[in-house]
């Protein structure tokens, strides 16, 4: 039992040991860092006091060790702050971007110690306002040095709607204090999923990748005005690395990527639209000087697609036949499909959960409640259902790594949950499990042949018992008795020159031999064929009986005549009450066949009055076999076309005084 239960047998498992859920307007931002690089991480909490900012840092047995006071508030619309140990003491410090009461955006800087005073901030530029709300996109990219000086700026973009400006990449030089901006545009600029960092034109020092996106606000001229998107890549102290190329229009993305070609650095920069009706995206290759070098369409790659550079490669998630395709972009601009996850990601989100050199990628799905960890190379290493959420992760930190277990905590938006990712204890044993489960479907198959042979034995048998009552009710059908009188009937019509009469008589018994016969080797028979069977027999058996035998039928209108019954059930009765019953009566017989519905069923009524089963068991001790081969193929016919058939058999005198025989077959639907 234990091996027909579901195993999970990725190399890795993942749950929740731990489900919040933030029911207030007021977002708090839960953070797990090593701060002071211990192996241990520490909490920090990250939320907006009425008139600043501020970060509380909680130990693991969750006590407090210090606060820290920023400078304005967090735009909770996109909240901002990143870790970095910048002067490499062995402690990190946060970075966040915060907006005061008159709307003037700061960097800040807190050196996370117990009782540091050791705090600066950095006014970097103000905001607008649209229908008197703040009209800005703030994303943090992360560090790198971009001026040269072998100590790592902290970079970050503004984005603006309405209000057009600021439109800019930002970098924080914190050993000069001093910001630095990218050149005057019309575009918005942003992150690619992540900061994305390559060393294009081999000067040391590594450009910066970006994406734009054209949202169509400037009426008026602008440097490279936002109806349109554009390769962009910054260098060394945020200049361009070449002139923005355009790349689409109106209501397009576009975003570079670096990719190797020839052992070469290049640029690669995909647009998609955003509201036409393309199904394709089109990519173009640059060299570090800007000249086009290669294009490529790709195919089903539209607004659905998610992309994200990890570990050197250009991984994608896009919607094809309703399922989610992963795969990725390599070098060589060959476009590789890996898979397919029957939902809808939320994006690709590297983290390293393992301490090895190579970031697993969270995939997020709340449509369908799961969150899918993948290796590089696109493998599934484990999936996790989680309960359905926000649309989009808001964090993502790794809160402890022992040996064998690795948890962090995702957060989107107000709901946070605490996630174990640890080895698979059924992995290494996967084999084993899959020998014996084989072994186990050998068996129940093997066994299952056993059953079939035995239930197909069973009922060749049934058939055959079937066939062989089949040819008893043949012979018992017509009764020899029957035969011969019905041809001495016939010879004697013969001698007394009645030929006519002759003729008609044994082209009848003719057509009855030959109806029995062509029916020898059917199960059942329809109630009118019985009925016309019957009526046959009765035919012949009057005219035998020289006028001393009469009968008749009568069947109402709304009996069913298709309904099955069993071969000779009417005939058999019939038979019985002229060979037992009207033989031996010295007055003219008279045998009464009805047929009419009652309660879902048909009930068949045979009478006669003959001598009654009293007298007629003084004069023949001739008990014959046919009703008892009626009672063993009526419990046949009842398994095999499920459909109950019953009968008495009562005397008349029992009801008056005349003697005489009824039977009553009761036909169930």
């Amino acid at each position: 039992m234990l091996l027909l239960t579901r195993v999970d047998h990725n190399p890795f498992v993942a749950e929740i040991v731990e489900y919040t859920i933030q029911n207030d307007e007021k977002i708090d931002i839960y953070s797990y860092e090593d701060i002071n690089n211990d192996g241990v991480s520490e909490q920090l909490l990250v939320y907006n006091l009425p008139t600043n900012a501020t970060i509380i840092g909680y130990n693991q047995n969750g006590t407090i060790f210090e606060s820290w006071n920023l400078y304005g508030k967090y735009y909770f619309k996109n909240p901002v702050f990143d870790f970095h140990d910048i002067d490499e003491d062995g402690t990190q410090e946060i970075y966040a971007i915060t907006i005061t009461a008159d709307d003037s955006v700061f960097v800040n800087q807190a050196v996370l110690k117990p009782r540091s005073n050791d705090y600066r901030k950095k006014f970097v530029t103000k905001l607008g306002r649209y229908q008197e709300h703040l009209d800005a996109a703030i994303e943090g990219l992360g560090f790198s040095d971009i001026t040269g000086d072998s100590i790592p700026e902290y970079l970050f973009t503004i984005n603006a709607g309405f209000t057009l400006q600021p439109r800019a990449v930002y970098a924080w030089d914190i050993e000069n204090d001093w910001i630095l901006r990218s050149p005057f545009t019309g575009m918005n600029t942003k992150q690619n999923n992540g900061l994305i960092l390559a060393d294009v034109n081999d000067d040391g020092i590594d450009e910066i990748f970006l994406s734009s996106w054209s949202t169509d606000n400037y009426k008026i001229p602008v440097p490279f005005s936002d109806t349109a998107s554009y390769s962009l890549v910054l260098t060394k102290n945020m200049k361009y690395l070449y002139q923005p190329v355009l790349i689409a229009g109106p209501s397009s993305v576009s975003s570079s990527f670096p990719v190797e070609i020839n052992d070469t650095l290049h640029i690669l920069t995909i647009a998609m639209m955003v509201r036409g009706q393309e199904n394709d995206s089109k990519a173009i290759l640059f060299d570090a000087q800007g000249n086009r070098k290669d294009s490529l369409l790709l195919k089903n790659m539209n607004t659905n697609t998610n992309y994200r550079y990890v570990n050197g490669r250009i991984l994608f998630t896009t919607q094809e036949d309703g399922a989610t395709v992963i795969g990725s972009i390599e070098n060589d601009l060959v476009v590789k499909k890996h898979g397919k996850i029957a939902v809808t990601p939320g994006g690709i989100i590297p983290a390293d959960l393992d301490n090895d050199p190579e970031m697993e990628l969270i995939l997020l799905d709340t449509r369908e409640g799961k969150l899918h960890i993948l290796q590089d190379n696109l493998k599934t290493l484990t999936t996790c259902r989680i309960p359905a959420g926000p649309s989009s992760f808001l964090r993502i930190s790794i809160a402890s790594k022992p040996e064998n277990e690795t948890k962090f905590l995702v957060q989107m938006k107000n709901y946070r949950m605490m996630i174990s990712y640890r080895d698979n204890p059924f992995y290494q044993w996967r084999f084993i499990y899959y020998i014996l489960l084989y072994g186990i479907i050998c068996l129940l198959l093997f066994l299952l042949q056993k059953v079939f042979v035995f239930r197909s034995n069973r009922k060749k048998d049934k058939e055959n018992r079937m066939i062989n009552l089949q040819l008893q009710s043949v012979m018992n059908q017509l009764n020899p008795h029957f035969t011969f009188n019905a041809i001495n009937t016939v010879g004697d019509s013969i001698l007394s020159d009645r030929k006519h009469e002759a003729y008609e008589n044994l082209t009848k018994l003719s057509e009855l031999i030959r109806s029995s016969m062509i029916n020898a080797f059917q199960v059942y028979k329809s109630l009118g064929e019985e009925i016309e069977f019957t009526r046959q027999y009765l035919e012949l058996e009057s005219v035998r009986f020289n006028g001393k035998l009469t009968y008749a039928f009568n069947i109402d209108s709304n009996v069913d005549l298709g309904t099955k019954v069993p071969k000779m059930l009417i005939h058999l009765f019939v038979e019985n009450a002229i060979k037992h019953a009207i033989f031996h009566k010295t007055t003219a017989g008279h045998i009464e066949v009805t047929a009419s519905r009652s309660h879902k069923a048909v009930v068949v009524t045979i009478s006669d009055n003959g001598i009654g089963r009293k007298k007629a068991r003084t004069i023949s001790r001739d008990k014959g076999k046919g009703l008892q081969i009626l009672d063993e193929y009526l419990v046949l016919f009842r398994k095999n076309y499920h459909r109950v058939i019953n009968y008495t058999i009562e005397d008349l005198y029992d009801r008056k005084k005349d003697p005489g025989t009824i039977v009553t077959i009761r036909i169930e639907d």
